[in-house]
């Protein structure tokens, strides 16, 4: 079944870039700008990109800390990329090898690393709902930009959405189905549980919301490497509705998702293009190389010392 998985995953997304490519179809020449990439602005990326695992790395060191699981900083951080290596081969999976990872070494259970995620995603969609919002409220009628009225009211209701799924009570949750009322109650069990704590929740929220505001500095910088000079309003639009197709991604790491994303923000505040999806096949060479590499050392050095340490724990002889 995992392999079928994967194998429906990379059709997916080779359907999905053959759209995509056929699109921009009028553009193509622009990849010549590919050959020159300035090396400043081309290893800030990558510095962006590192810099915001540290702060799901920072986010999930607080959160689990809160729950009763204290963590080192670099444990956390080698978690956030094993799970940004594990979406790269398997979509949508790159919770399970953190929680088997935490719940083997650290004895955290998985139902509270998995609520703790969950909560997570809630909270940061709903962030970016809020941030959304208020960028195209601060675009709206500028001269490149087309109305964004609707997408305010999206980014309104995204908002409510995510902080009703998290805050809601329980009871309410009774209609869902079986799936989504599951994952929605173990996320208000972990909001519940660091409810006592709102300095902590307020510092989980100002993490969350830096580094979506770190993505958009990213793919600001990746859109000047190709000449696009807009504002960071316009920017931010780009960069949530990006991260927004990210959620709902079914391919090895939003592979055709992520660059759909990047030409419907490039859209709505009226960016060219072919010069759009340049920008995202910048960032997608920035990162996707720093997640192998980064997901490797992980692998070899995180990885083969936990299994180490569990057969030299296994060799000694019972008291």
């Amino acid at each position: 079944m995992v392999g079928r998985r994967i194998l429906y995953a990379y059709a997916l997304a080779g359907i999905s870039l053959a759209l995509l490519a056929w699109l921009v179809r009028g553009h193509w020449g622009d990849l010549r700008q590919l050959s020159n990439l300035p090396p400043g602005p081309f290893v800030g990326i990558i510095a962006l990109y590192l810099v915001g695992r540290g702060l799901s790395a920072e986010a999930m060191r607080m959160g689990l800390s809160g729950l009763g699981f204290p963590l080192a900083r670099s444990i956390c951080f080698m978690l956030t990329l094993l799970q940004s290596y594990t979406n790269l081969i398997i979509p949508r999976s790159g919770l399970a090898p953190p929680a088997v990872y935490l719940r083997v070494q650290h004895g955290v259970p998985y139902t509270v690393y998995l609520a703790f995620a969950v909560l997570m995603i809630l909270l940061t969609t709903g962030l970016m709902g809020g941030m959304g919002f208020l960028a195209g409220w601060m675009i709206d009628g500028e001269p490149d930009s087309i109305p964004v009225s609707k997408a305010l009211w999206f980014f309104a209701g995204l908002c409510g959405a995510a902080a009703l799924a998290v805050a809601a009570p329980v009871r309410l949750f009774g209609v869902l189905p079986e799936w989504p009322r599951r994952h929605l109650l173990a996320a208000h069990a972990a909001w519940s549980s660091l409810a006592g704590r709102p300095s902590m929740l307020i510092r989980l929220m100002g993490l969350q919301a830096a580094g979506i505001l770190l993505r958009g500095v990213r793919m600001k910088v990746a859109l000047e490497i190709v000449g696009v000079q807009v504002s960071f309003g316009q920017v931010m639009v780009v960069s949530i509705c990006t991260d927004l197709s990210m959620l709902v991604s079914l391919t090895p790491a939003a592979l055709g998702f992520r660059e759909a994303g990047v030409l419907f923000g490039a859209a709505m505040v009226g960016i060219e293009p072919g010069a759009a999806m340049l920008a995202a096949i910048i960032d997608r060479l920035a990162t996707t190389p720093t997640v192998i590499v980064a997901g490797q050392l992980v692998l070899w050095r995180g990885v083969r010392e936990v299994l180490k340490g569990s057969d030299g724990q296994g060799e000694q002889p019972s008291p």
